[in-house]
């Protein structure tokens, strides 16, 4: 009878035996499982929160460059029409439209009137752009521009920063978002339309963390009341 138990015994354990075997497999195979699905899951977070972190620094940076670029259309007070020397850190005057301006030189009579027909000289600037922040200049081109104060179709913020100038004055604009190009129908379009294609293309860039800025230098000519 013992030999008889002992039997059953053997027979027990070499029946169990393979079956712990395959339940160590299998626990083996559900743990491999489980990391390589937390890896998986884990891949696409960890790839999410760096270009997550990566979106960041680049709006940090672009923010940080719009910052510097408006100190220096605010201070770097070198107009580019014409040799004029006006002190170095001149005041903004900020209009509760948002509009900044400084004058470089004082103009002579009245201010223009809604409905009469300026012409200006200007050099169209942003802070935005990543090729270089000048547009546009009539100087260059040597044609100046003419409009008539109150057309809707000219940007708001030209149109508010001639309204205060006098013939032969010299003026420092920044025109913010909301008073420039606030759609693609707005004047001034400069000519050479790939160059301002590629502005627009920075300027109604809904995904920037801000609107960029334009700075605008400007000399009022002669003008008839109308």
């Amino acid at each position: 009878t013992a030999q008889a138990a002992d039997a059953m015994q053997r027979a027990e354990w070499l029946t169990a035996a393979p079956l712990a075997a395959l339940l160590a497999v299998g626990l083996l195979h559900v743990l491999a499982c489980d990391r390589s699905r937390a890896a998986w899951v884990a891949g696409p977070r960890a790839a999410s929160d760096a270009v997550v972190s990566a979106n960041k620094v680049a709006q940090e940076r672009d923010l940080h460059r719009r910052i510097l670029l408006r100190r220096m259309a605010v201070l770097s007070m070198v107009p580019l029409l014409e040799d004029v020397r006006p002190a170095v850190a001149q005041p903004m005057t900020k209009l509760p439209s948002g509009l900044q301006y400084a004058d470089l030189k004082e103009g002579e009579g009245d201010f223009p009137k809604p409905g009469t027909r300026v012409t200006v000289d200007y050099v169209m600037m942003t802070t935005g752009a990543r090729y270089g922040n000048k547009i546009d200049s009539t100087k260059d081109r040597e044609t100046p521009y003419s409009f008539v104060l109150g057309d809707t179709s000219v940007i708001a913020g030209l149109q508010e920063a001639v309204s205060t100038m006098r013939a032969g004055g010299i003026r420092r604009v920044i025109i913010p978002a909301s008073l420039g190009y606030t759609d693609q129908t707005k004047l001034p379009v400069p000519p050479n339309i790939a160059e301002f294609q590629r502005f627009k293309n920075v300027y109604f860039n809904s995904n920037r963390v801000y609107q960029p800025d334009l700075v605008f230098d400007l000399k009022l000519f002669t003008f008839s009341s109308p």
